[in-house]
């Protein structure tokens, strides 16, 4: 038996996110207690623990890929049935990893789709070891972002993540353990601070007044946001974060002081990327790189969003000796993440034979996701390369080799006057 949810009239159950839960068909419950239908709970008992699926619609989904954690002192997974009685008519492919205490991972694909809306994904055998208090959690739902992580994640023709449900043992009458919660940080970002607060956390049978609420331990798993946090007794923990966003399941396992038992949440933590204004000038690509004087030269700039922000730039080419503007672009646009391709054509007509330095410069200008026209990286504005110009056959060889002395004199004489063209234009008001 599974739980299934009642929606609001006015509420169709598609739009409602799946659930993957913990339950328990001998208890008909999440709570596998004394208290309850279960039966015998005692040391050396073997228990069967259901994760099941709710409200995923006939046909939705192929398979799964989650983690599912526990307190190895009070319980021990000893094997996973992933086909009696599930969902799925016909499992293609299987897997299931019970090498790490406490963590049970499983994953399975599906020849076809769901058969059901609510049923078993798959079962858990466990022994139990002693008399105590386990959670039995699942990671909060999340698409994996490939760095070492825990999470649970539904697998469909695209990845989809579900919101996750908790259960829990306990053979201790009367006692449900302590009960682990967590707060975040509003706006967390790449490399910045992100402060995670457990002071709502508590033990329910500790005294009152008791310091933090009868909780003497706070184990923090980050799931490759940061670096896995040991075992510390306050309450609020400040991180330093990595340079990758993404979803990150966190998981906190708090233990009272009392007995010794442990409560555990998971939650789903968001890094999103620190705003950003920076254009890049990728590549500049001359054709032909090798030409006459008199051609028309085709000039590519591969313009490079960096940010995290749609921008309006500008952009101008120029070539030397001596350091001229050839052509400019005033009002172009590139949306964040993009590669975009910016042309010219050169008109080498009257230029000596020699070799000439190909400069491009982007700016960045003032629009409505950046009024002031600011960039946070502005070294990586300039492209150049070079290019040889020809003449006939009457020209002398020693031209061409002093023409290609010159070339980085050159080049710093066309980057020193697109800069002074930017300078100037951020002077004006």
């Amino acid at each position: 038996m599974i739980s299934i949810p009642e929606f609001p009239s006015n509420v169709a159950a598609a739009s409602i996110p799946p659930v993957v839960g913990i339950w328990s068909n001998s208890c008909i419950s999440f709570v596998i207690s004394t208290n309850g239908t279960c039966g015998n709970l005692s040391v050396g008992q073997t228990i069967s623990v259901q994760v099941n699926v709710t409200n995923a619609p006939v046909g939705s989904i192929n398979g799964y890929d989650l983690f599912l954690f526990y307190d190895p002192a009070v319980l021990f997974a000893t094997t996973v049935d992933q086909t009696t009685g599930t969902v799925f008519t016909s499992i293609l492919f299987k897997s299931i990893d019970l090498t790490q205490p406490g963590r049970v991972r499983a994953n399975a694909a599906s020849q076809g789709f769901n058969t059901s809306p609510n049923g078993v994904l798959f079962s858990i055998s466990f022994n139990i070891l002693k008399n105590g208090v386990s959670p039995i959690s699942l990671a909060q739902g999340l698409i994996p972002g490939g760095q070492a992580q825990s999470y649970t994640v539904l697998t469909t023709p695209s990845n989809l993540a579900p919101t996750t449900a908790d259960g829990y043992f306990t053979n201790v009458a009367g006692n449900p353990g302590p009960v682990s919660k967590f707060t975040i940080s509003a706006k967390v970002t790449t490399g910045g601070f992100a402060i995670f607060d457990a002071t709502g956390s508590y033990d329910p049978d500790a005294a009152a007044g008791a310091i933090n609420s009868g909780i003497i331990t706070y184990n923090w798993d980050f799931g490759g946001a940061s670096a896995l946090s040991g075992p510390t007794s306050d309450p609020v923990n400040t991180i330093r974060l990595g340079s990758a966003d993404g979803n990150y399941s966190v998981r906190l396992t708090v233990v009272d002081k009392d007995q010794g038992f442990q409560g555990m949440r998971t939650q789903l933590f968001t890094i999103t990327k620190k705003p950003l204004h920076d254009l890049v000038a990728q590549s500049i690509t001359p054709t032909p790189k090798i030409a006459h004087a008199g051609d028309k030269v085709a000039v590519t700039l591969i313009v490079v969003n960096n940010g995290t922000f749609f921008e309006d730039f500008k952009l101008a080419f120029a070539y030397s000796p001596p350091a001229t503007i050839i052509g400019t672009k005033s009002n172009e646009s590139i949306n964040l993440g993009a590669a975009l391709p910016e042309s010219f054509t050169w008109d080498t007509a009257g230029l000596s034979p020699g070799f000439y330095t190909l400069a491009a410069n982007v700016t960045i200008i003032s629009s409505l996701n950046n009024v002031a026209g600011f960039e946070n990286i502005t070294s990586n504005n300039v492209a150049s390369t070079q290019v040889q110009i020809l003449g006939d056959s009457s020209v002398s060889p020693l031209l061409l080799i002093a023409g290609g002395t010159a070339a980085g004199v050159a080049a710093l004489a066309v980057a020193g006057l697109l800069l002074r063209r930017r300078r100037r234009a951020i002077a004006s008001p």
